[in-house]
């Protein structure tokens, strides 16, 4: 309980230091209204890339801060109104001023918020075994829903509740007959089925998990 209410609390405050931004940078209310609207048709974008693309690992592990600066340039071409004929070098030192208060405002904070849910969620590995790929992510059965972090060796593929370690569920590949299903939702690729178990594991990106899974199973 006392998270969620710190989520949306952070929440709150990341969106009104947005609008704050915003109006610095001179933003009028109009367009923050504009702004307000394209960023729901930008959060569609990124839902929709999020479950088509299968990213190169070194993008997936600096994910936070590409999005931060996706953002920022989101804000840019905003403020310019598409009018891309407007482009002066006083236009590109607003673009990088903006560009770079974003990422470092979005990387930051989401890094720091995955690091927490790392230091929760410790996996300890077996001999010869080594992590791929690591993320925040729900499992979910017809009965009941957990949140915590995925994380992909070459031997398993395990969930860590984000309660300090004290629930795991491990699938290790040598135990599977069949291949990690890609569920949709909308048609847009958002979750992992475990093979032969009614489990899905929600995930960014399940196109990469899929293809890393398969090297080791």
């Amino acid at each position: 309980m006392k998270r969620k209410i710190f989520n949306g609390l952070s929440s709150v405050f990341l969106f009104i230091l947005l609008i704050f931004i915003l109006l610095f940078i001179n933003f009028e209310i109009h367009e923050i209204i504009e702004f307000i609207g394209i960023g729901i048709i930008s959060v569609i974008i990124i839902y929709m890339a999020n479950g088509f693309l299968k990213p190169p690992l070194w993008i997936f592990n600096k994910r936070f801060w590409f999005l931060g600066l996706f953002v920022g340039a989101f804000i840019f071409v905003q403020k310019i109104e598409f009018n891309f004929s407007i482009f002066t070098s006083a236009s590109l030192h607003n673009f990088l001023l903006i560009s770079s208060i974003c990422t470092i405002i979005c990387g930051v904070t989401w890094e720091l918020y995955f690091s927490e849910i790392r230091k929760n969620t410790n996996l300890l590995l077996l001999q010869d075994e080594e992590e791929i790929l690591s993320d925040s992510a729900v499992l979910s059965t017809s009965n009941w829903t957990e949140k915590g972090r995925v994380i992909l060796t070459n031997e398993r593929l395990s969930f860590i509740v984000n309660n300090r370690g004290k629930s795991q569920y491990d699938f290790y590949f040598k135990d599977f007959k069949g291949e990690f299903e890609i569920v949709k939702k909308f048609g847009v690729p958002v979750q992992l089925k475990i093979p032969n178990k009614a489990i899905y594991i929600k995930v960014n990106f399940p196109k990469l998990w899929k293809a890393r899974i398969k090297q080791f199973s």
